[in-house]
């Protein structure tokens, strides 16, 4: 707990170096605390996406978990568009926090997994990909408590050398760059 706030994080690690960012999540459908009633979500693979505005599922999760359409909506795909189903869902991650009311198109495939997870959820939190020690682990955390920068203060390993950092900061052009370019010209022709 950080200033009497609950943080709920995970970290992921892979076998290697991973092509896909993947982790358990649990999908059931929308939950409303009010109604009463609860749904037994059911386990899938998700694809960690930051290039995708919107989380999205399988027709096969739709089908496993019951999910009625609530409507349809156009959508941008790699390179094409189309109408597709939308459902409202719950979706759990591996912190045990779930969000309840999510709205998501469906899809016929998503490569490796059958849950995409979108910025819809990743920005409601902090996330981070890192590769040490030849494994690739993800990390998710709720809510947002600090920013991570790696180009600020932070360690070098012993041994290492930091070759790739911030660029410094370009000097402000202004006024007194051009006063100071006149008076050098001015000084050059004398």
């Amino acid at each position: 707990m950080a200033n009497g706030v609950e943080i709920h994080a995970f970290t992921n690690t892979a076998e290697g170096i991973a092509k896909q960012l993947i982790t358990d999540v649990f999908i059931a459908p929308a939950q409303n605390p009010a109604e009463g009633k609860s749904f037994e979500p059911k386990q899938f693979k998700g694809l960690w996406d930051t290039g995708a505005t919107n989380s999205v599922v399988t027709h096969r999760v739709a089908k496993k978990c019951g999910l009625i359409p609530t409507g349809v909506t156009q959508v941008q795909l790699a390179g094409s568009k189309g109408l597709r189903n939308t459902y409202m869902v719950a979706i759990g991650l591996p912190n045990r926090v779930m969000f309840p009311m999510v709205k998501v198109t469906d899809a016929d495939e998503i490569g490796g997994a059958d849950v995409l997870i979108g910025m819809d959820i990743i920005n409601k939190g902090d996330f981070a990909v890192t590769h040490g020690d030849g494994k690739t682990r993800i990390s998710f955390r709720l809510p947002s408590v600090e920013v991570i920068d790696f180009t600020g203060s932070h360690r070098v390993p012993k041994g290492a050398k930091e070759i790739n950092h911030a660029p410094a900061k370009p000097k402000p052009k202004g006024p007194k760059s051009a006063k100071k370019k006149l008076t050098e010209k001015r000084k050059k022709k004398k």
